[in-house]
């Protein structure tokens, strides 16, 4: 896990340093920044939607419907071009973030992120983990979804604000 994180950060700053615009940025390097701003990162996993369908952090269709479609998978999903997702194992820590086609396919994601966030916090409630309005949120910048899950979900969205 320590690895991956240092590549993460290692990419999201090559990202930054070289100016990258929003359309060259990957969601990947996106939630890899809000990663960094997590301390300390409770031990999960990273998925990222463009990644081969073959390759171990790739998310496959029934892993998405669980996650964001209640069983099914989401309609919602085709509207998006790319997409990274961090899971915590352990605590109430999430992160992702898609790249809609377009701004129309906007609202239908960020209803899909409303509802895992509404799911997530039932589930951490549930385990005495109640979370707080001000740890979780949905955002939307342009194109771009944001599910944001954390301790402070402010650095985290600054951190994909520098990074973009």
């Amino acid at each position: 896990m320590q690895k991956k994180t240092c590549l993460c950060l290692l990419l999201a700053a090559l990202l930054f340093l070289s100016g990258c615009g929003t359309a060259s940025v990957e969601a990947e390097a996106l939630v890899c920044a809000m990663m960094a701003e997590e301390r300390p990162l409770p031990a999960g996993r990273l998925y990222v939607l463009s990644a081969p369908q073959d390759a171990a952090g790739h998310p496959n269709a029934s892993l998405l419907s669980a996650l964001f479609g209640n069983g099914t998978y989401p309609s919602a999903l085709d509207a998006v071009e790319d997409g990274a997702v961090y899971l915590s194992f352990s605590s109430p820590c999430e992160f992702a973030v898609f790249l809609c086609k377009s701004t129309n396919g906007t609202e239908e994601v960020a209803s899909m992120c409303l509802a895992r966030l509404a799911y997530l916090k039932r589930y951490w409630g549930d385990r005495g983990q109640a979370i707080t309005s001000d740890r979780g949120t949905v955002t939307v910048k342009g194109r771009w979804v944001i599910l944001c899950l954390s301790s402070d979900t402010d650095a985290a969205l600054r951190a994909f604000r520098r990074t973009l």
